[in-house]
């Protein structure tokens, strides 16, 4: 009896790691089919002018939420500015994510493993717009460390004539 016992402890100690592992690896191929299928479609839109607003969470870096307004056009970001103020931003202060395009490149080498995490240790989440394909919010939060994680909000895209 004891034998049995300790033996269904030793499988199911065994099994739980490896159901978390796949359980996550279907996860992160789901959000990974989403970023793709939302990518292509925003890319046949064509949209080349708009206006969007964008707010990234980061713990433990230096992003904090603040709103940053960023106008596009001919697919360059032409000014990026703090939504509350209109402060103009330098080119090279909150980079990366000037673009919807660069954006999706940022969350999709996130989703890879590009940044030297293993995927398959994050866990993911992401919303889209319907009408424009878009990510409204994706957040990744990385397991083996305590609080980190990154979130990045769409807050509206207005195309521009």
């Amino acid at each position: 009896m004891f034998k049995k016992i300790v033996v269904g402890c030793v499988l199911v100690t065994l099994a739980c790691p490896l159901v978390l592992v796949f359980s996550l690896g279907i996860r992160h191929l789901l959000i990974q089919n989403a970023l793709n299928r939302h990518h292509k479609a925003w890319s046949e839109l064509g949209i080349d002018d708009y206006r969007f607003v964008l707010e990234v969470n980061c713990w433990p870096c230096d992003y904090r939420g603040e709103l940053i307004s960023i106008v596009v056009q001919d697919g360059q970001p032409t000014s990026k500015s703090y939504s509350e103020d209109q402060v103009e931003l330098e080119d090279n202060i909150f980079g990366g994510f000037d673009t919807i395009d660069e954006l999706y490149m940022v969350i999709e080498d996130e989703v890879r493993g590009n940044f030297g995490i293993v995927p398959w240790t994050m866990l993911f989440s992401g919303q889209f717009n319907d009408e424009y394909h878009y990510p409204t919010k994706v957040s990744i939060h990385y397991l083996f460390f305590v609080d980190a994680g990154i979130t990045y909000k769409v807050l509206g895209l207005e195309p521009l004539e």
